[in-house]
């Protein structure tokens, strides 16, 4: 199977890579140059023509949906890029995504997005979202719903994972 990372210099997106590589074809893809062992793809995710060779023949995507960290604006700017990257860039990746033929889309959210949920309370999967009114747990709310919708319009199977805090095992 041929599996796109978006995110491809991010730590997260290098891992999961490894994890792939030995069952699947995998590209990295990203706004800025990696040197890697996997084939890598340039690609701003807001060009439409860009997004759609990047994604041509894929058999699935990755989309970790993370502003890189070393983008340098400041904080009420960094909010903006933060719900801009999990909604327009989203929505690009999906519609190029849809109109190539891809069958199958993972889009990582966050477990921030039930942040207001008292801490007491045992989160399951029955649960919907309470993300707080800040940029990062929005975003990725608004990222889920943006994948929610093209898997209802759309011949895509879409599957939203949750993550908490990820760190290496070492930690």
């Amino acid at each position: 199977m041929k599996v796109l990372i978006t995110g491809g210099k991010e730590q997260l997106g290098l891992t999961v890579a490894q994890e792939l590589k030995g069952e699947h074809q995998v590209y990295l893809m990203d706004a800025e140059p990696v040197k890697t062992e996997f084939e890598f793809i340039q690609c701003n995710i807001l060009n439409m023509d860009e997004i759609q060779q990047a994604v041509k023949g894929m058999d699935a995507i990755i989309h970790l949906a993370e502003l890189p960290h070393d983008v340098s604006v400041d904080a009420e700017g960094r909010e903006q890029q933060e719900l801009d990257f999990a909604t327009k860039d989203t929505y690009y990746l999906m519609r190029a995504a849809v109109s190539e033929g891809v069958q199958r889309v993972i889009y990582k959210s966050s477990l921030s997005v039930f942040d207001s949920c008292p801490e007491g309370w045992i989160v399951t999967e029955t649960w919907l979202p309470r993300p707080k009114a800040e940029a990062k747990s929005m975003a990725k709310y608004l990222g889920e719903l943006v994948c929610r919708e093209f898997s209802r319009e759309s011949n895509i199977i879409v599957v939203c994972i949750r993550l908490g805090k990820v760190v290496h095992e070492e930690e």
